[in-house]
């Protein structure tokens, strides 16, 4: 992330130069004698694997709920509603290719903004709507409008 130099509150000063930070927990999680290691110094040391295996293993216990969420609510969506329901809402042969494509898009952004799962939770429903007859458009449009509408709700509430 590039800061400001001018803006930043928070620095940190080394013999190799001053780091400006967003926050402070920036400032508290960076390491000076990582900014200084190569991509193939950090590959090729047991250093370098532990601190990946130790940033993957945060990044699990982060984002293990959404993604059981998902998982869940995707399961259950697949398992209780009828395929006659999928049916009638995908209505492929009812409305013609071009129609289908455009309905399905628009429908696909309206249960994303509906459905809202997590932005890694959402892939598991995604595929339950790719298998029940929702175009790749829909796919699509469901899988970007659940990822972008809440952080565009939350940057817009204050108006």
């Amino acid at each position: 992330m590039e800061v400001n130099p001018e803006e930043a509150e928070h620095t940190i000063e080394t013999d190799s130069g001053t780091y400006y930070f967003c926050s402070e927990s920036c400032k508290d999680s960076f390491d000076p004698e990582d900014a200084n290691t190569s991509v193939r110094e950090s590959a090729t040391s047991v250093e370098g694997w532990r601190a990946l295996a130790d940033k993957q293993w945060k990044e699990w216990g982060m984002l293990w709920e959404d993604i059981a969420v998902g998982f869940v609510f995707a399961g259950i969506l697949a398992g209780f509603v009828p395929d006659s329901a999928w049916t009638a809402l995908f209505a492929n042969d009812l409305l013609g290719l071009p129609a289908f494509v455009v309905w399905t898009t628009i429908l696909g952004a309206a249960i994303g903004v509906a459905t809202f799962v997590c932005s890694v939770g959402n892939v598991s429903f995604a595929t339950v709507l790719w298998t029940e007859g929702l175009s790749f458009g829909g796919v699509l449009s469901y899988i970007f409008a659940d990822l972008i509408i809440p952080p565009l709700m939350d940057a817009y509430r204050g108006y």
